[in-house]
């Protein structure tokens, strides 16, 4: 997830690849968290992502995701949207009072959200249980 020049919020899922390779180049796309400047990258061999200058010291961390993971953000989203026709739903969306980022978020019209994640790889019970609160 990064922001363009007017704040909108653009990702490789929903943005065609090339428009963000324009915006990139032409230096338009920001870090949600710290603001800065960032690159899309994209391959035959490498996920769409975006990333920042080396060096860079910002709480905004980004690991790679597969195809599969992808897939599966883009069906609980698209899932949502056909069950919710009032929901408003955003990808990598940051939960302030835990400093986490769902994989997909669903607003609804009063206020309620629901956070959704997409796990695809094994991980231990009690990193879990760390990954997961109640406010």
């Amino acid at each position: 997830m990064a922001i363009d020049q007017f704040g909108n919020k653009v990702n490789p899922i929903d943005t065609p690849i090339e428009e963000l390779r324009l915006l990139s180049g032409a230096k338009m796309i920001f870090c949600p968290e710290c603001g800065t400047i960032v690159k899309f990258a994209s391959g035959e061999h490498v996920t769409a992502h975006f990333k920042h200058g080396p060096n860079l010291d910002c709480t905004y961390e980004s690991e790679a995701e597969s195809e599969e993971h992808i897939k599966g953000k883009v069906l609980i989203r698209n899932w949502l949207v056909e069950r919710f026709k009032d929901v408003h739903v955003e990808f990598e969306y940051k939960i302030i009072e835990t400093n986490q980022r769902a994989d997909v978020m669903a607003i609804f019209p009063r206020g309620k959200k629901i956070a959704f994640e997409m796990q695809c790889t094994r991980i231990q019970g009690s990193v879990w249980k760390k990954r997961h609160c109640t406010l």
